[in-house]
């Protein structure tokens, strides 16, 4: 049987809604994405610069990546969705000697927004909030902590990846697509008009991969929300510390285990809140971190001839 290529990459980046678009880019009849989420292929390509651990559900060779795209159909649209392609040098040439015909999705989400979301999502879920805060992620995003260095045994190989300040540089990262891709084959959409209008804007995905505009997609629920305990104590018991009374009590006072761990989700449910618009950072903070950004802003409106520039002025939301 002659194997199926893609022909569309959602290329990030990470916490700017990619599992939730890719989840409502499959419910669309004539699009297929892959059901492994993240497989990150093109990552290891070029002997791996990075460094990128093979686990979970790596992709590593193209006869396993070839196999995520079969039982396809008659699906006009076959892709996948990688968060950390758009930031990895190499990807984009990798992407086009692959399928150069193919289609670039790219959503962007206010960086410093973006940075303290993936900061929320990194410690969102330890014991206590000492990591947390307006402060300690000013300090981590300025000292360009939650850095991967996966190279750091292989000396010929310094690549790393900043998870916080680093990958927000969208005008650096996106001129790489914009260098061998033609411009109509790139499509770059702002985070906010997806939260302000997703049907508008799944309107205008469909319309730019050529496919039905006006099928309506089921569920349009959101996906991998950041989200935080609200009794981090609570959450400790439940679930990080083995040895807690209330794991021991739930298990005593119900008996049957199946229905403990029930309880234990319920419990979680309840004590979950969304991390998304709480509070604001304070408006010293945000402009001092946009600052960071300012010349990238202003290239990425250029090279995308969108206009970001908004984003040197407002007040961020929490997460």
């Amino acid at each position: 049987m002659e194997d199926t290529f893609p022909n569309f990459f959602l290329i990030g980046p990470p916490k700017c809604a990619t599992t939730a678009v890719s989840h409502y880019l499959a419910q669309h009849p004539d699009i297929f994405i892959s059901k492994v989420k993240e497989p990150n292929y093109f990552i290891y390509s070029n002997n791996n610069p990075y460094g990128w651990p093979s686990k979970g559900h790596a992709t590593t060779t193209k006869s396993e990546y070839l196999q995520l795209f079969q039982n396809t159909g008659n699906c006009k649209v076959i892709g996948e969705a990688s968060p950390c392609y758009i930031y990895c040098n190499h990807c984009a040439e990798a992407i086009y000697a692959f399928a150069p015909n193919c289609k670039i999705l790219t959503i962007l989400r206010n960086p410093v927004e973006r940075a303290m979301s993936m900061h929320m999502y990194w410690h969102q879920f330890e014991p206590t909030c000492n990591n947390t805060g307006h402060e300690s992620f000013r300090k981590d995003f300025l000292n360009e902590r939650l850095v991967s260095d996966y190279n750091a045994e292989d000396k010929d190989n310094n690549n790393t990846i900043g998870w916080l300040k680093d990958m927000g540089f969208y005008g650096r990262q996106l001129r790489k697509y914009f260098s061998v891709f033609p411009e109509n084959q790139i499509c770059v959409l702002r985070y906010e008009d997806l939260t302000n209008d997703i049907v508008g804007t799944l309107r205008k995905i469909f319309q730019f991969l050529d496919v039905d505009p006006d099928v309506p997609i089921p569920s349009l629920n959101r996906k991998n929300v950041t989200i935080e305990p609200r009794n981090r104590i609570l959450y400790n018991w439940l679930n990080l510390d083995q040895t807690s009374s209330a794991r021991k009590f739930l298990k005593t006072i119900l008996g049957n285990v199946p229905l403990a761990h029930r309880t234990r989700q319920t419990l979680n449910r309840l004590n979950r809140r969304s991390q998304s618009i709480k509070d604001s950072l304070p408006f010293d903070i945000y402009n001092e971190l946009v600052e960071c950004y300012r010349s990238d802003i202003h290239e990425l409106s250029s090279l995308t001839r969108i206009d970001f520039t908004d984003w040197l002025s407002e007040q961020v939301a929490a997460a």
